[in-house]
């Protein structure tokens, strides 16, 4: 039953480093156009967080997606001189307080979900 998304989050996985490798490559080759590939290493984490969060866990959860996009877009915006990563910090307290309120939402939908009197694993 599973196994499909397992399949799926492979295939994107897998394209995903074959893409940033060539990347890689096409610049050490001076074959990308000017960018600065060593400010760009953020896009990593974001890439990772979406597709963490698109292709669900086998409990139906997309946890760590998020926090990876989240870190990726700190990191970015630190690298373009948009924010600095010292005074970030306040905003992993909005981000934790944002993903208490998700993983209780979750949790209160499953609760509902749930048929009532059905507590056994199978």
């Amino acid at each position: 039953m599973g196994k499909g998304k397992d399949e799926g989050s492979h295939l994107v996985g897998g394209v995903i480093l074959i893409v940033l490798g060539l990347i890689f490559f096409g610049d050490e080759l001076n074959l990308t156009p000017d960018w600065n590939v060593g400010r760009l290493w953020p896009l990593i984490l974001i890439t990772i967080g979406v597709v963490r969060f698109v292709v669900p866990h086998r409990d139906g959860s997309r946890g760590g997606g998020a926090w990876l996009v989240f870190v990726g877009a700190i990191f970015m915006l630190h690298n373009y001189n948009l924010m600095s990563l010292h005074r970030s910090w306040p905003l992993f307290v909005v981000a934790a307080g944002v993903s208490i309120l998700f993983s209780a939402r979750a949790a209160a939908r499953r609760r509902l979900d749930e048929p009532m009197g059905d507590h056994h694993d199978r």
